[in-house]
C-alpha cells in the first residue's frame, strides 16, 4: 500500500429527493427547519433532477477517480454534509 494518499474533500449533497430533510438538518446544525424553507429546498434539488441520483455526487466521483488515474495515487473523497463524511 502506497504511504501516500489525497484526500478530495467536498461539500457533499443529498443523494436523491429523500434525503434532502437529513442534509438539511446537517447542514443547519440541528438548528429548526421551516416546512416553507424544507419544501423550498426539495423543489431546487427536484429542479435539478436529483429524484434517486444526485449528478452532484457523480460529478464529485468522476473528479476523485480522474485525480487518482492522473495521480497513480489512492484518492478518497470526504465531504463535510454527506457520506463519506470527513
Amino acid at each position: 500500500m502506497p504511504e501516500t494518499a489525497v484526500i478530495l474533500m467536498a461539500y457533499g449533497s443529498p443523494e436523491r429527493v429523500a434525503d434532502v430533510p437529513a442534509y438539511y438538518e446537517d447542514i443547519r446544525g440541528g438548528r429548526p427547519i421551516s416546512p416553507e424553507n424544507l419544501e423550498d429546498l426539495v423543489a431546487r434539488y427536484r429542479a435539478l433532477g436529483i429524484e434517486d441520483s444526485n449528478p452532484l455526487n457523480a460529478i464529485t466521483e468522476a473528479t476523485r477517480a480522474a485525480l487518482a488515474a492522473e495521480l497513480g495515487l489512492p484518492v478518497f473523497t470526504g465531504m463535510k454534509h454527506w457520506d463519506p463524511r470527513i
